[in-house]
C-alpha cells in the first residue's frame, strides 16, 4: 500500500485523515520500535520452540506473495511468547 492508500484506510477505520507525510513519520517510529523489540533480551531457556510461516501479499516495487515466519517459545513457567518474526523468501 502507498502512504496515500494507508492514509485513506486509516480514515475509514479511525475516522481521522492522515497525510502521506504523517504516515511516513508513524512508519519511522514503528520501524524504530520494531528494531528495539528484535534486540531485546530473551529468557535463557525455552521448553518448546515453534516456527511457523504465513504467506501474505507484500508490496515493495511490485506485489508478491512472501512468507512471514514467526518463532514462538514456551518458557519454563509455561508462558508462550513471540520470540521473533521475519520476512522470508517468495512462494
Amino acid at each position: 500500500m502507498s502512504t496515500r492508500e494507508i492514509g485513506k484506510f486509516m480514515e475509514r477505520i479511525l475516522g481521522n485523515a492522515y497525510s502521506p507525510a504523517t504516515i511516513n513519520r508513524i512508519t519511522d517510529v514503528v520501524k524504530e520500535d520494531i528494531e528495539k523489540w528484535h534486540a531485546r533480551p530473551l529468557h535463557k531457556r525455552y521448553s518448546v520452540l515453534y516456527l511457523d510461516g504465513l504467506y501474505v501479499k507484500l508490496r515493495c516495487e511490485t506485489v508478491e506473495k512472501e512468507v512471514i515466519y514467526v518463532v514462538l517459545g514456551v518458557n519454563e513457567e509455561g508462558y508462550r511468547e513471540i520470540l521473533d518474526f521475519f520476512v522470508g523468501g517468495q512462494e
